[in-house]
């Protein structure tokens, strides 16, 4: 289950282009006994937050976002998104409000919040059964992800129409931070071929990387080698197992992925049917996790080419 899209969930519980230095000023009402409110900052590389001190119940912070214009209000330990543009305010009824971009972002962030809620009582539910040092079981894990992924698809269902009908606002760019890594491929392209104000922010850098990586790897378009480590930390090229005239199928997926796992068997069942006539399978790891990662490798016992550079979905491979 991916921690970022968890974040995303729970905090829905609660575009300049090329022009950066863009100055806001965001002005609240604190519930009584706040003494401090912070503001999180979404960039690369992580800025520090700012920490601002509340008096007689009101605070004020402003400064120039420098193009990375979205964050997070945390008041009383909650979370309210925020576009970092022009004059804000934060209310009394932890409502953040003052620009068009902000208002979009508030009625969709509103739509999916009754589905954020149920995917947050199952990741709660998830927890507190694995920090009961229980062991966990495939078929359980499968149980409770299969749960978690039909909250995104709901979600993502919600949001689908606004990606096409705001393509000339910025604030889309804060669900595709949170939910591209589940959307189609294709869908992803056709938006981009429209050019859209949201993918010319700064936060969409890493999405912008992977639109790039999977144009080139369209059909006559030769393979992109890359060079990851493999389960003993030996270093390998993709280039050692590609190119070399048999058919190669090269599996992207990660350890905590039930769907990966349950078509496992399926994988296994060709590779041991034309290995022997040439095929051959590279598995591609999205995990950040070298343990789970080898794992289930040895659980499922996978006895194709593993490798990865445990950077999740910031891996070359997803470029």
């Amino acid at each position: 289950m991916n921690k970022k899209l968890i974040t995303a969930l729970l905090i829905a519980t609660t575009g300049a282009s090329a022009t950066f230095a863009q100055e806001y000023t965001l002005t609240g009402t604190a519930p009584e006994g706040i003494t401090e409110v912070v503001l999180h900052h979404y960039s690369a590389p992580r800025q520090k937050p700012d920490t601002v001190a509340v008096n007689a119940g009101t605070f004020v912070i402003s400064g120039k976002a420098e193009g990375n214009i979205f964050g997070e209000l945390e008041v009383n330990k909650k979370f309210y998104p925020v576009i970092l543009e022009g004059t804000l305010t934060f209310d009394v009824n932890n409502k953040i409000t003052g620009t068009r971009e902000q208002q979009c972002l508030h009625q969709w962030l509103t739509r999916i919040k009754p589905t954020a809620e149920k995917a947050a009582s199952i990741m709660n539910e998830y927890n507190e059964l694995r920090q009961s040092g229980k062991p966990i079981s495939d078929s359980l894990h499968t149980h409770y992800s299969e749960r978690y992924m039909a909250c995104v698809n709901e979600v993502l269902g919600i949001l689908k129409p606004c990606f096409p009908e705001y393509t000339d606002m910025k604030f889309p760019a804060y669900f595709l931070y949170q939910f591209s890594a589940y959307m189609d491929r294709e869908e992803l392209l056709a938006l981009a071929d429209e050019k859209p104000v949201y993918l010319e922010q700064p936060l969409m850098a890493a999405l912008n990387q992977r639109i790039d990586g999977w144009r080139k790897q369209a059909v006559g378009i030769p393979f992109t080698d890359l060079s990851m480590a493999d389960t003993t930390g030996t270093m390998r090229r993709l280039s050692e197992f590609v190119g070399k005239g048999n058919y190669v199928l090269i599996d992207f997926w990660t350890s905590w992925c039930g769907p990966c796992r349950r078509d496992m068997p399926h994988v296994k069942a060709l590779y041991e049917k034309y290995h022997p006539k040439g095929f051959d399978i590279v598995g591609i790891s999205f995990d950040n996790n070298h343990k789970a990662w080898v794992s289930a490798i040895r659980k499922m016992q996978l006895p194709w080419h593993h490798i990865s550079d445990l950077k999740g979905w910031e891996s070359l491979g997803a470029s």
